[in-house]
């Protein structure tokens, strides 16, 4: 049993190289046929596109689905799922207080991320914000000078040199107070008009709608057959359409190339949906589990902030206590 979990563990881990071997195998099979057109009219291409569709989406979602569950059974998913579910039950007698930390951080992140885009300008954020991170009315001004031109050193020519080196220099000055003030203006805009994604205590606290809903029994079988009808309805509808147009005959004149060509599309559509249960696979791995180490991180931040400010407040009780027996 452990040999064939070892082998079955082998399998997935190198199925990268092996679907890259695949596809270099059949860029090299190439090189036994031709590529010609047929001799089908427009409706036998149509229908035969439709069915060659219809399986290569199938094909590509069931393997993206395989990378999914495969993604869900591993360890590190696994113990990231249960860590957080652990985090979640640890803060849930404060959780009335989580509402309030996620608007004081949203507060924060803004803050300093304006921050950062402001100093890129040499503006301070207390002259662009106020306390409650509202955009204040500010005015830019520009440092260009006007140029004015000393007509009668540049018919002088002793002095012609010099008014030319003046304007130069006070034109290279203008364009370096331009670019300034355009930076000021553009790090302005962007530090009003920036949108980050808030934090709320709904979106910490769950994950999966439904599924995390204790009270939720479940879909019915009605509720589940009408989901699963809806979502193959326009493959269906496809397929039906070729089932009712075109019928088969026995190919007289078959031969092993059309039977090479059908297998070659095959293998084609197998790589390219192996491709997709890597990438699924290593979303889940990756992004998805990021998603929860980072949940689990603010709900952490939340729970040490909450017991700083229990630690304080107790402090603050015991001094005012000793402060009245004296």
């Amino acid at each position: 049993m452990n040999v064939k979990i070892k082998v079955k563990e082998i399998f997935f881990n190198c199925l990268g190289y092996i679907a890259v071997a695949v596809t270099c195998g059949l860029y090299v099979f190439t090189t036994l046929f031709v590529l010609t057109p047929t001799n089908k009219d427009i409706w036998q291409i149509i229908g035969e596109g439709i069915l060659a569709f219809c399986l290569g989406i199938s094909t590509h979602y069931l393997l993206g689905v395989q990378g999914v569950i495969n993604a869900m059974k591993d360890e590190t998913v696994v113990n990231t799922m249960s860590l957080y579910s652990q985090t979640v039950v640890k803060i849930s007698g404060k959780i009335n207080k989580l509402g309030d930390w996620c608007h004081d951080k949203n507060v924060k992140t803004y803050e300093r991320q304006r921050r950062k885009i402001l100093a890129r300008a040499g503006l301070r954020y207390e002259d662009c914000f106020d306390s409650n991170g509202i955009a204040k009315s500010i005015t830019i001004i520009s440092n260009e000078k006007p140029i004015i031109v000393n007509e009668e050193a540049l018919k002088d020519k002793s002095k012609r040199k010099n008014e030319q080196f003046r304007i130069n220099q006070l034109k290279k000055e203008n364009r370096r107070h331009r670019k300034e003030y355009n930076l000021k203006c553009r790090c302005y805009q962007e530090a009003v008009s920036l949108k980050l994604s808030e934090l709320y205590s709904s979106n910490l606290t769950s994950e999966g709608g439904k599924k995390d809903d204790p009270n939720y029994l479940g879909a019915t079988i009605g509720e589940y057959l009408t989901k699963s009808s809806s979502k193959a309805l326009i493959a269906r509808a496809l397929l039906a359409v070729v089932f009712g147009i075109y019928g088969v005959t026995l190919i007289a004149d078959f031969t092993w190339a059309s039977l090479i060509w059908t297998g070659f599309q095959i293998c084609v559509f197998l790589c390219l949906g192996i491709i997709n249960m890597q990438m699924s696979y290593l979303f889940i791995t990756g992004d998805y589990r990021g998603r929860i180490i980072k949940k689990i991180d603010n709900l952490e931040e939340f729970d040490a902030d909450m017991k700083t400010v229990e630690e304080r407040k107790e402090v603050e009780e015991n001094v005012e206590i000793h402060t009245k027996s004296i």
